[in-house]
Formats: C-alpha cells, sequence, structure tokens
C-alpha cells in the first residue's frame, strides 16, 4: 500500500539517536506498507520531527529532509 497511515506509529522515533530515525521509520511502515513511497514518508515524517525536536522550525526541517529522498517523496514533502 501507498498509504500513510504509518506515520503516525513513527513519532516516537523522534526521540531515538539521530542515525537511527531513518532506518527504523521505514522498517517500522514495511510491516504493514510495501510500497517504497508509504516507507519514505514515514521516514520523512520522524525526521522532521527530530528536527523539531532539537529546536528547528518546520520549513527548515522539512526543507533539510526533502533532500534525501526520491522525488516523489520530496515533493510532497515540500508541498506541505
Amino acid at each position: 500500500s501507498k498509504g500513510c497511515g504509518t506515520i503516525m506509529r513513527v513519532a516516537p522515533l523522534a526521540f531515538v539517536a539521530e542515525d537511527r530515525v531513518r532506518d527504523l521509520a521505514m522498517e517500522c511502515a514495511a510491516l504493514t506498507h510495501g510500497h517504497p513511497t508509504g516507507q519514505e514518508a514515514a521516514a520523512a515524517w520522524a525526521l522532521i520531527l527530530r528536527s523539531l525536536a532539537d529546536g528547528d522550525d518546520l520549513e527548515r526541517a522539512a526543507a533539510t529532509h526533502a533532500r534525501s529522498f526520491g522525488a516523489e517523496t520530496r515533493e510532497a514533502i515540500l508541498r506541505g
């Protein structure tokens, strides 16, 4: 599925070690969402939440992390 319901489950990952956030979010999402964009959405959200917890503003956090994903996910992040 390409659904984004999995992003609800990754919020706590914003509080794990920064270098583990992306991988853990992708693994969590893969349990129920086989399509890569569903997994990338979860990872992007977890990374953005991590940046917000570290004091970044939303615009900066989104722009920073959008660059590390494929075109479809990147465009969705930047659209808001």
